[in-house]
């Protein structure tokens, strides 16, 4: 069995994990596959994800989502949280930023992209680097009031996701931590496409308000409850590894398009065939079969360009499932010697290679 919380008294929602189903991570950096090493346990849990943008790409709750999680997710961006409602319709949607005043702010948008911010030096900055940015009036919201909207206030919720360029701070100065209790809380601790960090901007208040620090995964920080810490610092304590039996959301799709061209060219192959046999079993007189074969020559010829042009694309495929698996082998942290991690072997598996 993977790593869980271990029950105790009146822990009804826990469950052991089955370790054979594989985990896809949807996460930029595999945040998601941190927290379900420490929560995967935990039956319809509970999130509050701060920043949501895509619902599925680069998204750290829609892994937890399609095993039935549900929350709160909040996305000032109109087009995101349209998105986010279209595919969500079990979470509790809500399009606004959330800020520690709650009145009306300035978003500076930057369209079909993750940069969008409340700061307005990361408008600069992003205005700067080519991006375009335009400015956008949007609901802002205290995020205690929108726990309290949600009906998240005095229920479990396992954990709290804050990414919003640059205005974390103000946002966990919009609720009392020390009175709302999740489990988790996972917060973007970088500058907007930068190392330097943000910590001392907002970290004291967290720990003071009884969190402790976990893990800094090269963008964003864990802190655990104190009342979870028991149970929950150690699976929450190192990045997404091999052991974690988990693979990348562009390699999952890499491997489903391989297979279904595998199988159209299996398809169209047989049906070559099929209509070459049933020409040669007929016995017409000698003007009609040549026509018949002259037909069915044409046919064939029509049904091989298919098949190469389908053998053509697996070959695309079967390449870029071959770099995404030299790039997972070069990434995931943890490895000892030569043995392959579960994504590079599901790769190598996909590719027809044996070990």
């Amino acid at each position: 069995m993977l790593w869980g919380p271990r029950a105790g008294p009146g822990a009804t929602d826990i469950v052991p994990r089955v370790t054979g189903e594989q985990f896809i991570s949807y996460a930029q950096n595999r945040e998601d596959v941190v927290l379900w090493r420490a929560l995967g346990n935990v039956q319809n849990g509970r999130y509050v994800e701060i920043g949501a943008n895509d619902p599925v790409q680069d998204s750290i709750t829609k892994a937890f989502y399609d095993r039935g999680w549900t929350g709160l997710v909040v996305e000032p961006d109109p087009v995101f949280a349209g998105r986010v409602r279209r595919a969500r319709p079990l979470d509790h949607v809500v399009e606004a930023a959330v800020t520690s005043a709650g009145d009306t702010v300035t978003l500076h948008r930057a369209p079909g992209t993750g940069m969008s911010s409340l700061v307005d030096s990361v408008g600069v900055a992003n205005a700067k680097r080519g991006i375009t940015v335009k400015d956008l009036e949007v609901r802002g919201a205290r995020l205690d009031v929108l726990v309290e909207e949600a009906g998240l206030a005095h229920t479990p919720v396992h954990f709290l996701m804050v990414d919003v360029e640059g205005a974390e701070a103000d946002v966990l100065a919009s609720v009392d931590l020390r009175a709302w209790r999740p489990w988790v809380l996972v917060i973007e601790a970088t500058e907007p496409n930068s190392t330097r960090s943000t910590r001392d901007r907002w970290e004291p208040g967290v720990l003071a308000a009884g969190y402790t620090f976990c893990l800094f995964d090269g963008v964003s920080c864990f802190y655990v409850a104190d009342e979870h810490a028991a149970t929950l610092r150690e699976p929450l304590s190192y990045p997404a590894c091999a052991l974690d039996h988990f693979i990348d959301r562009e390699v999952a799709d890499l491997g489903r398009r391989l297979a279904e061209s595998e199988g159209h060219l299996r398809h169209w192959r047989s049906k070559a065939l099929r209509a070459w046999g049933a020409g040669v079993g007929r016995a017409p007189t000698e003007n009609a079969w040549l026509l018949e074969r002259s037909q069915l020559l044409q046919r064939v010829n029509e049904l091989t360009q298919r098949t190469d042009k389908q053998a053509e694309r697996i070959k695309v495929l079967r390449r870029k499932l071959a770099h995404a698996e030299r790039r997972s082998v070069a990434e995931a942290p943890g490895r000892q010697g030569g043995s392959a991690s579960p994504l590079a072997k599901t790769a190598r598996s996909l590719l027809g290679r044996s070990r």
